[in-house]
Order: C-alpha cells, then sequence, then structure tokens
C-alpha cells in the first residue's frame, strides 16, 4: 500500500524527468533552427514581431513553412482563430466562439501572449489603437485577445511570406 508521501515522491520524480526532456527537446530544436540558415533567419524575423517569443515562433515557423498557406486568412482559419456560427434556416443565427478547428497548439502558443499585449503588461504596445477600436465597437475581451492572436497570425504570415522584419505598416 503506497502513502502519500511516497505517491508525492514519484509524481515529482516523473514531473522533474518530464521537464528535463522538454528541456532537451527545447535545446535541440533551438539547435536545428540556429544549424540552418533560412530557419535561422525566418525565426529571427519572427521574433521580431511583438508577442512572439521563442516557443510561438518555433510553431509558427513550423506550420507557416510545411502548410503553404496562401494568405493569413488561411493561415488563422488552420489554427482555429476564425467565428463559428450556428443557423438553422433562416430564423437562428448566431456566432458562438471561435471554430477550434485545426491545431490547437498554436492557440496555446498565443493566448497569453495577446492577453499581455491586449490588457496585461504591455497594452499600451504597438496593438494598442487595434484593441481600443475593438473594446470601443463593444467587443467583449476574450473577443479582443482572439482577433489580436489571429492578427498575430495574419502579421506573422506577412512577414514570413515578404523575408522581411515586422514593420508597423503591417498593423
Amino acid at each position: 500500500m503506497l502513502k502519500d508521501e511516497d505517491c508525492n515522491q514519484s509524481s515529482q520524480e516523473l514531473i522533474d524527468y518530464l521537464s528535463l526532456k522538454i528541456k532537451e527537446l527545447e535545446s535541440k530544436i533551438a539547435l536545428l533552427v540556429r544549424q540552418d540558415k533560412a530557419l535561422n533567419e525566418n525565426f529571427k524575423r519572427l521574433k521580431s514581431i511583438p508577442a512572439i517569443g521563442d516557443i510561438t515562433a518555433y510553431w509558427l515557423l513550423a506550420y507557416l513553412a510545411s502548410c503553404g498557406f496562401k494568405n493569413g486568412k488561411e493561415a488563422a482559419t488552420f489554427f482555429g482563430l476564425t467565428p463559428m456560427s450556428r443557423q438553422s434556416g433562416s430564423s437562428v443565427y448566431t456566432v458562438c466562439g471561435i471554430s477550434k478547428i485545426g491545431h490547437s497548439y498554436i492557440r496555446k502558443a498565443l493566448y497569453a501572449p495577446a492577453m499581455n499585449f491586449a490588457f496585461g503588461r504591455w497594452k499600451n504596445s504597438v496593438y494598442l489603437p487595434f484593441v481600443e477600436r475593438l473594446l470601443a465597437n463593444g467587443k467583449a475581451k476574450k473577443v479582443v485577445i482572439v482577433a489580436l492572436m489571429r492578427k498575430i497570425v495574419t502579421i506573422a504570415f506577412a512577414v514570413r511570406k515578404t523575408q522581411k522584419y515586422f514593420d508597423l505598416a503591417l498593423i
């Protein structure tokens, strides 16, 4: 029969092991990106966008490079950042959130940065006019956060496609 202390110790050992493996994988990814000139340049370009850190840049780099999107709208749709509507005949039409079709990893990687740039620590940044415009139009805070996530994805697509660093004119 296991005691609580045994379970806690076993769980902590597993957490430590998995944390170590995650760090090893992250360093292998970083090494691969640094060794490839094109990947490294695209990584630096993506990191020039406010709200994109290392992990988010790795995810965007992987998907934007391999999926062959025609435009930022396709990328946002692929990542599940488009509104989903429910319609029944001609009487019922509601918008019930985002579609959530696509890869949740990008949504998870973008949520915290978008939240911080919309309402948190960096709210007075380059995205402030965009956020204020949406709030002035009566949008809820979560809608603003998702809209900013979508904007970041479309900016990332534009940066990757044009092979230029972030420019405020892209907003």
